[in-house]
């Protein structure tokens, strides 16, 4: 993983040079000092923190839509509507997306995980913020 510090540290282990700790600026190959954390690479901020498990976002984008991910993507999908604008069979891109994320994969399966792992909490979440398009909290519910 690129600018991850275990992989970084990993190479300069295998190449006889000293490895240092995550959290400390390091050198490139190409000379460029940079500084990195343990959490860029770790899949789940909960293994860093604690504190966070069982904990809702509501922080950033997640203030404003609870998959906000899966709405950028489904965007993303109209893109290449515009681009193929001529031919009209584009348009199942965006309605298949939009069909998987509501129905098969997406937004179904996750909000069944987070109520299991996050409970009440998470049950709150789900009656303030919009599940798909980022719209402000409705008031009295946050």
């Amino acid at each position: 993983m690129p600018g991850c510090p275990r992989a970084a540290r990993s190479a300069r282990t295998s190449a006889g040079m000293r490895s240092s700790p995550p959290n400390r600026t390091s050198r490139s190959d190409r000379g460029t000092v940079r500084r990195t954390s343990a959490a860029s690479c770790t899949s789940s901020s909960a293994a860093v923190r604690p504190a966070n498990r069982g904990a809702v976002c509501r922080s950033g984008l997640w203030k404003y839509s609870r998959h906000p991910n899966y709405f950028f993507e489904w965007v993303h999908w109209w893109v290449y509507v515009l681009i193929g604008r001529a031919a009209p069979l584009t348009l199942l891109g965006p309605l298949a997306m939009l069909l998987f994320l509501f129905r098969v994969t997406g937004i179904p399966y996750t909000e069944r995980q987070a109520v299991k792992t996050r409970g009440d909490a998470y049950r709150a979440y789900q009656a303030s913020t919009s599940a798909f398009v980022p719209w402000p909290p409705r008031k009295g519910r946050t």
